[in-house]
């Protein structure tokens, strides 16, 4: 997991994947907390009661985009980051999922990243 370009105000960003299952799906969730997740718990939260052993959730998902993966395993979203003083120096936690036939959920969590907004 990453992220192209540079999260400024009236610009936009990437959050990339890569190194996924190709053809799959991916989503990717943004959240401002990295330690809490209302509805969920302390973070990290290990998914291996669901099945993924291995797999994390380490940034809250406030808000979610979905995407699909390519043939060589590579997604990415584009987030436009509004104009708004209270914005400077903000830090978002982002992370993903994507569709995996390696646990009995069907999916696999990427690590996070933290952004700060700019």
């Amino acid at each position: 997991m990453g992220w192209r370009g540079v999260p400024r105000q009236g610009q936009a960003f990437s959050l990339t994947l890569r190194d996924a299952e190709p053809n799959g799906l991916a989503a990717f969730w943004l959240g401002t907390s990295d330690s809490f997740w209302p509805g969920v718990g302390s973070m990290p939260w290990d998914a291996a009661s669901l099945g993924a052993p291995g797999c994390a959730a380490y940034a809250s998902g406030d808000f979610s985009l979905f995407t699909l993966v390519d043939t060589s395993g590579n997604a990415s979203v584009n987030l436009a980051v509004p104009v708004n003083a209270a914005l400077h120096g903000f830090r978002v936690f982002a992370q993903s999922v994507s569709t995996s036939g390696a646990n009995c959920l069907g999916f696999a969590t990427s690590d996070a990243v933290a952004v700060r907004l700019r």
